[in-house]
């Protein structure tokens, strides 16, 4: 793929359009912050868990950064809280391009739920994600007080979208 070729990811298969030299892919702008502190650091702690738990294994591991799922004229892009990319190695970056990881976007996916993302969450990014071909998607509720904090995952394969299991903590 030449440089001025990007990756437009259709749910499974990967189109490469035109795209100027001087396409950019901002990483930062028009997202929200944290509602509350618990929200900011439950993100950083399930990485944490996850980078330990995967430590020997090949994965790209990213939190609160774009990922283009549209590259090229017009970028389209989502932003998870915590995602993973099987059998890739880590290297930094600003942007998650699908275009520099063989057309591919993340395995996994998770979001953690407020107040002002709760239905957005369970519905369009969920949505989205399983339409990008987003195979895992779990939701961690981080407004229930400890006593009554659920996760629900989701498997989101061959353009469906099942529950799998819902665990209170």
């Amino acid at each position: 793929m030449s440089e001025q070729q990007t990756a437009v990811h259709t749910g499974g298969d990967v189109e490469i359009e035109d795209a100027p030299e001087w396409a950019d892919y901002p990483s930062t702008g028009g997202q929200s912050m944290p509602e509350s502190a618990f929200q900011r650091d439950t993100p950083t702690s399930i990485l944490h868990a996850l980078k330990g738990h995967l430590q020997d294994k090949d994965v790209y591991f990213g939190s609160d950064m774009f990922i283009c799922h549209r590259e090229g004229r017009e970028p389209q892009r989502v932003v998870p809280d915590v995602f993973a990319g099987l059998g890739e190695r880590f290297e930094p970056e600003d942007v998650y391009l699908p275009s520099k990881h063989g057309g591919r976007l993340p395995d996994f996916v998770l979001g953690v739920l407020s107040r002002s993302t709760r239905e957005h969450d369970q519905t369009t990014k969920k949505d989205l994600y399983r339409d990008l071909g987003v195979e895992e998607y779990f939701l961690f509720d981080s407004e229930a007080g400890p006593a009554d904090r659920a996760m629900w995952a989701y498997w989101l394969v061959g353009g469906t979208t099942s529950r799998c299991c819902q665990r209170a903590s």
